[in-house]
């Protein structure tokens, strides 16, 4: 049946350089904004801050720490700070060949009084991990779309595809779930119950996450090494976040998916090799989930730290006036999909889809820089006249 599937949708080298020598204080850092995040938002952690360490009209210096999604937004509840050794982004001038491919130095942060955090970072929804409204003085902004997938090693394995209800049986009860040739708890690398990945595609085959088989890693990078590496590649499987397995095309491949009630299975990307994500934009492929940005605000709902605010409109795609940083190409970039690329829309993990329409759409600058063309119906412009009804936004013409 996995041979058979109808697969339609998504090669990077990863270089890894040596990590820069370790800074001080991360608060003498210039103008550090701190962030605790889910670690699949890490490859935008680190190319939007090395826009921003080079800006003039924004400097700042991104100084986060990797966790689970369900822990960032508990934090980010109870107000808690940072008591642990940071990772920060550095500056050409102190690090001339660091590139967001390579690892990220640290810095010490006081482990008694620790580091306030002035944004947390879900890659999944709130109500995946906690029913409780958010506190008061705390604001929620939906942030770009992250993609999930079931990987296998590449070259290696000979899959395609998955169901959904393979990914149940596998998952849910290993040898007992005839899931041929996933019959091998000890090959199956997934995440902690904490983690946005295991959450949203638990969501997405109907299993409680709970509930998995497997071996439990605590980090993206983790589940990489064990499926590149494994001993027997038919075997296994391992689940990840699309944007790490972007960087790793070379070793891994991502298995269609065949979502209850669809006849097909779908990549996330219009083709295995492509990069372009139309079978998440168009409701194809269901593994997915929002990024959630989480701060404090004020009375009116805005961001109290001024840096927070800036993080959050550039990922949105919001103008700034006298901005030097795209923030909408770095989010593209790194594998999201922002919402104004969006033609479908859930509110829940794992939820029902709806047709949406942006208020400012962008799928014609979304596959621009996806893919390094735009596609042939789009007209590019620099005024609203050659869009006809339509309107010039981020230099293509959009329905609206």
């Amino acid at each position: 049946m996995r041979k058979r599937l109808l697969a339609l949708g998504a090669g990077g080298v990863v270089v890894v350089a040596a990590a820069p020598a370790r800074a001080g204080n991360c608060v003498d850092l210039p103008n550090p904004v701190v962030i605790e995040s889910a670690d699949t938002q890490e490859p935008l952690l680190k190319s939007l801050g090395q826009k921003l360490r080079a800006s003039s009209a924004t400097p700042m210096t991104i100084v986060y720490v990797t966790t689970g999604s369900c822990t960032a937004i508990s934090d980010a509840y109870a107000g808690n700070a940072l008591k642990v050794t940071a990772k920060y982004v550095p500056s050409a001038a102190e690090s001339p060949t660091w590139t967001p491919t390579s690892p990220s130095p640290t810095c010490a942060v006081d482990a008694t009084a620790g580091l306030p955090v002035d944004l947390s970072i879900s890659a999944l929804f709130v109500s995946s991990c906690t029913s409780t409204a958010a506190p008061a003085g705390v604001g929620a902004f939906t942030g770009p779309i992250q993609g999930y997938g079931f990987v296998v090693p590449s070259p290696g394995s000979t899959q395609l595809g998955i169901s959904a209800e393979e990914a149940y049986f596998t998952f849910g009860f290993g040898a007992a779930g005839l899931a041929t040739p996933w019959l091998d708890p000890a090959f199956y690398f997934i995440r902690p119950t904490t983690k946005s990945t295991l959450l949203s595609l638990a969501a997405a085959i109907r299993l409680p996450g709970a509930k998995w088989l497997g071996q439990q890693l605590a980090a993206s990078t983790d589940v990489v090494t064990q499926v590149s590496t494994s001993t027997s590649p038919e075997k296994t499987i391992g689940i990840l976040g699309l944007e790490i397995y972007d960087q790793n095309r070379d070793k891994l491949k991502v298995l269609a998916f065949q979502a209850p009630q669809q006849k097909h299975g779908f990549w996330p990307d219009s083709t295995q090799t492509a990069r372009d994500r139309r079978n998440i934009r168009d409701g194809h492929y269901l593994p997915w989930a929002p990024t959630v940005y989480l701060t404090k605000v004020d009375g009116a709902g805005a961001p109290t730290s001024a840096r927070a605010k800036t993080i959050i409109d550039l990922v949105l795609g919001n103008d700034l006036a006298g901005g030097d940083v795209d923030g909408l190409k770095q989010v593209v970039g790194a594998g999201l999909v922002p919402d104004c690329a969006m033609r479908v829309k859930r509110d829940v993990d794992g939820g029902d889809l709806s047709l949406y329409t942006p208020a400012h759409p962008c799928g014609c600058y979304y596959e621009a820089n996806a893919t390094g063309s735009a596609p042939a119906a789009c007209v590019a412009c620099t005024t609203d006249t050659a869009c006809g009804t339509g309107k010039c936004r981020r230099g293509y013409c959009e329905v609206q």
